[in-house]
């Protein structure tokens, strides 16, 4: 059985995080965050709670076989429900599709919101025995080996077979 550090709390690293769970892998999440999601979080401000911030909205790829798997292994993943949206989101700062989406797109949203994803999640993370290391931010990261994997946090050094981070991570020469 492989240890794999997953760095990263994001929406798609958890889910990585619990398919190389049930592969059999004992798995660690790294995280400098206080809670997961990654940049979909919740915040407090000017007197309101739990606002959604860095929200994911899922586009289509157009190959509606593809589509509907994928809508289908998230559904099951995060075990939330994804409804179409009646109305086409007012900005969107990152679009992998092109600059002008066709106006028949089909846009979709986590039925209850970002509260309900985040609880699911902390469920499954604790469900499939993954270690959960929250406030740990990442200082180094050597290749000792391949097979042997050490990462340096400002609270541990801690070795695994396998290191895996998202290309969004802030992670500089490793």
């Amino acid at each position: 059985m492989k240890h794999i550090a997953i760095l990263g709390s994001s929406l798609i690293s958890v889910i990585e995080a619990i398919t190389q769970s049930r592969l059999g892998h004992k798995v660690t999440i790294i995280d400098k965050n206080d809670d997961i999601g990654g940049a979909w979080k919740l915040e407090n401000s000017l007197g309101y709670k739990n606002i959604e911030v860095g929200c994911h909205i899922l586009i289509p790829t157009g190959k509606s076989e593809f589509d509907n798997k994928s809508y289908s292994e998230l559904e099951s993943f995060t075990g939330i429900k994804l409804v179409k949206l009646d109305s086409k989101p007012i900005n969107i700062s990152v679009n992998p599709l092109n600059d002008s989406d066709p106006e028949d797109i089909e846009y979709y949203y986590p039925k209850n919101g970002l509260p309900e994803v985040l609880k699911n999640l902390r469920n499954a993370i604790s469900e499939n025995s993954i270690e959960y290391l929250n406030s740990h931010e990442v200082t180094d990261i050597h290749l000792k080996s391949k097979d042997e994997v050490e990462i340096k946090t400002n609270k541990a050094n801690l070795k695994f077979n396998k290191g895996n981070y998202s290309a969004q991570s802030n992670l500089k020469n490793n």
